[in-house]
């Protein structure tokens, strides 16, 4: 199989994975909330949160130092040198883990009296503290694949295998145990069973345990891992930070009914998420070929599509919060009030694009490091200022006011030093469609459903006459099916 044939056919997978994995998500949320009280829901959150957290930053990068230097050890035809590499960072990996794992257990306690002022964590911080090395074995086992051009067997595993398996033990266990027993139990039998999984799948991999490296192959590991630890470092703390501070500045019950928001405004980059891991591979080549200009107006291109298709999404979410929201049950009415705000953040996010994947694959990776303390920074500030006072609204503005800061930077630095951009008259123009539209609907006296029903009814046929023109068209389902042969993007 060729490099472009495997890039596509893996992406078009992972693709459907990550759309079920939301779904999965979303639809266990509507089944914990039924079976849980608010608090013990948010507490089970804000517990999973940060266990998920410390599992990345346990990684150390790792995954990263494996992937780039165990792919070119295959790359190279040198087979004993790439298991040499797979077999020590999976080895330290698991090391680290317990080791997490064993100083969590001993300190759940502080960590849930000091940090969040919540005894009752106690428990389910202790307990939970077994995922993390449940977590790296998985995200190393993921990265193996990855080596391998099996990809899209991990990301099966982990996007609908993992969270499947939560979501059916947890209602099974419904029917023996209550509130906190249940989560402990479900959680932990869930991350058990996943364990299994992976060994099972690790026969595959051909894993040893050895601590055995040549130094100078060490030293290339720790080279990509450590960088790419304090990126990850940053993104993570960007990306859960106002769920924390929620969590120690708020109530554990803010947090559950602020994750109900998330989790619908989620929905809203489905497209963006599908379309850029076909777009980024294409990206890549066109840089190689250093075709500039055809990268520049594919760019703009996706761009527009995905905002399109988001801004479409961003309609139905919005003028059905209040239906999607009663699924989850009697007290999370309040999710409604953070719902606009979340989608506008979200929209602000795909609005422009694959921008710093951009950035990174021009060789900008500092310039993301350093763009990811910054934002990190106005995340933390943000969060400590407006939480306290504001509550679980104060996240979402912390949430919108950090993503808006992360992409102006962004696409202020891809436009100057990069020279690509996003922006031409149709894309204004469809931001333009989208925002009057909205506004003009919003504010009418008609019900929701009918709001829904004019909102999509006039927004897109003005779309399908404004945003795109036959040429382009095809352009993008050529990108989307990658019929056939490798195809030159530059000759479409």
């Amino acid at each position: 199989m060729s490099n472009t044939k495997a890039i596509f056919s893996q992406s078009s997978k992972i693709m459907v994975y990550w759309v079920s994995s939301v779904v999965i998500s979303y639809f266990s949320t509507i089944v914990f909330t039924h079976f849980l009280t608010q608090k013990t829901f948010g507490d089970f959150t804000l517990t999973r949160t940060v266990i998920y957290v410390l599992a990345v930053f346990a990684s150390f990068g790792l995954n990263h130092g494996l992937l780039r230097q165990g792919s070119i050890a295959l790359g190279a035809g040198n087979l004993t040198l790439f298991n040499q590499i797979k077999n020590y960072t999976l080895s330290l990996t698991a090391i680290i883990g317990f080791g997490v794992c064993i100083l969590v257990f001993i300190a759940a306690g502080p960590i849930a009296v000091y940090c969040f002022h919540n005894q009752g964590l106690t428990d389910q911080i202790r307990f939970f503290s077994f995922v993390i090395p449940v977590q790296l074995i998985s995200t190393m086992v993921i990265t193996v694949f990855q080596v391998n051009k099996k990809a899209d067997v991990g990301q099966f595993l982990y996007l609908v295998v993992y969270f499947a398996l939560q979501l059916v033990l947890f209602y099974l266990f419904t029917f023996f145990f209550k509130e906190n027993t249940l989560i402990i139990t479900s959680f932990l039998m869930a991350n058990i069973v996943y364990l299994a999984i992976l060994f099972y799948y690790q026969k595959n991999l051909g894993y040893t345990f050895s601590l055995t490296l040549e130094k100078k192959e060490k030293k290339k590991v720790y080279q990509v891992s450590m960088p790419m630890f304090l990126s990850s470092l940053f993104v993570q703390s960007q990306k859960w930070g106002d769920t924390l501070i929620l969590g120690i500045l708020g109530t554990t019950t803010d947090v559950g009914i602020y994750y109900i928001g998330l989790r619908i405004s989620v929905f809203i980059s489905i497209p963006a998420n599908a379309i850029n891991k076909i777009f980024i591979p294409i990206a890549g080549h066109l840089m190689g070929e250093g075709n500039h200009k055809e990268l520049d107006a594919l760019y703009k291109l996706v761009t527009r599509v995905i905002f399109v298709t988001g801004s479409l999404i961003f309609g139905v979410i919005f003028f059905l919060k209040t239906y999607l929201i009663s699924f989850f049950g009697h007290g999370y009415e309040s999710a409604a009030s953070i719902i606009l705000i979340l989608l506008i953040s979200e929209t602000i996010d795909f609005g422009v694009g694959a921008a710093s994947q951009l950035i990174t694959m021009s060789g900008g990776g500092r310039i993301n490091a350093i763009n990811s303390i910054i934002t990190v920074s106005i995340n933390i500030i943000s969060s400590i200022l407006l939480i306290p006072k504001y509550g679980m609204l104060g996240a979402a503005f912390a949430n919108a006011i950090t993503n808006i800061s992360k992409q102006l930077l962004s696409i202020t630095e891809l436009i100057v030093i990069f020279k690509l951009s996003p922006f031409n008259k149709k894309y204004v123009a469809v931001i333009m469609l989208f925002a009057g539209c909205f506004l003009a609907i919003n504010y009418t006296n008609l019900n929701d459903i009918i709001k829904l029903i004019v909102y999509l009814s006039v927004l897109t046929p003005l779309y399908f006459l404004v945003a795109l023109d036959k040429d382009e068209r095809y352009k993008i389902k050529s990108m989307l099916l990658a019929r056939g042969k490798k195809k030159n993007i530059s000759k479409q």
